[in-house]
């Protein structure tokens, strides 16, 4: 199943906004049948990504429960670019295909701990030639993320990503019919 934080009262903190504060969204798909509201998670803040990636329908329903963890293939696939204050003016996506732009394990450590350290200068905002330096961490166990950048010119700053990742449980498998 999809992870995809869920935009709602008690999570718009942890999202980018437009110009009147309101958080930036847009709707994304979780599976055929589920579409939820969702946006650019903030730059250096952690947050919990099994926590804020459900509905109240999907936990009714029983798909998804405290056993839950994510899938190790996590990769960065957009970034929101805007003024330092969180306001977003514009986004990149990262194609699948980047560089650098999927998590690895860490060397030493706990070895649930993916890491990221994405860096190009292959991308271009408002028609001029940009570096993006993002680093991070997300436990698969517990969900725990955060992701920090360096800050680009002119009064813009990497303020918001998105990651392309799975929520999985192996205590629930599915048994061939």
């Amino acid at each position: 199943m999809k992870l995809v934080p869920n935009v709602n009262p008690s999570s718009a903190v942890h999202f980018c906004k437009k110009e009147d504060g309101t958080p930036y969204t847009f709707h994304a798909m979780v599976d055929d049948d589920c579409n939820v509201v969702t946006g650019f998670l903030r730059i250096g803040r952690k947050v919990d990504l099994l926590g804020i990636s459900f509905t109240d329908e999907q936990a009714a329903s029983g798909l998804i429960d405290c056993t839950d963890s994510i899938d190790p293939d996590v990769r960065l696939s957009a970034v929101a670019i805007g003024t330092p204050d969180g306001v977003v003016k514009g986004i990149i996506q990262i194609p699948e295909v980047t560089p650098m732009a999927h998590m690895t394990y860490v060397v030493q450590g706990n070895m649930r701990l993916l890491a990221l350290n994405f860096e190009s200068h292959d991308f271009k905002f408002e028609g001029k030639k940009i570096h993006l330096a993002l680093s991070g961490s997300i436990n698969l166990q517990t969900g725990t993320a955060e992701v920090v950048a360096r800050g680009l010119d002119d009064g813009l700053a990497v303020i918001g990503y998105t990651l392309d990742a799975e929520r999985v449980n192996s205590n629930r498998r599915r048994i061939p019919a």
